[in-house]
This record gives C-alpha cells, sequence and structure tokens, in this order.
C-alpha cells in the first residue's frame, strides 16, 4: 500500500473513530465507560498507525487473558 493511500485510511479511519467519539460521548455513559472506550478507540488507531500494541482490557478494565 503506498503512503498515500495507507494516510488516506488512517485518516479515513481517525475521522470515523472521532464521529464515533463524539456521539458516545453524548450518550449516557458513566465516566469509566467513558475512560475505557476512548482507551479502545486510541488503542485502534494506534495499530493502523502501525504503533505497538498494549495488553488488551476488557470493558470493565480487567486484562482481556485473565
Amino acid at each position: 500500500m503506498t503512503s498515500e493511500a495507507k494516510r488516506g485510511a488512517q485518516e479515513a479511519l481517525f475521522t470515523a473513530i472521532r464521529d464515533q467519539a463524539e456521539t458516545n460521548m453524548k450518550a449516557a455513559l458513566r465516566a469509566p465507560e467513558k475512560a475505557q472506550l476512548l482507551h479502545e478507540l486510541a488503542e485502534a488507531y494506534r495499530l493502523t498507525a502501525g504503533g505497538s500494541v498494549s495488553t488488551p482490557a476488557t470493558r470493565d478494565g480487567r486484562p482481556a487473558d485473565g
């Protein structure tokens, strides 16, 4: 994939993530749920940008493998 195509895909994903985050933040989520959602969205963006992967967590904050 060319760097221009990759950049376009990243920008599209970022826009979708941002829009979804704004929608969810306006919904009736409690603060811990909002924090977890933002963490998951940031991790998804980091993965598409080729960054490192941290240990995933479940929605309640516990490690996914435990």
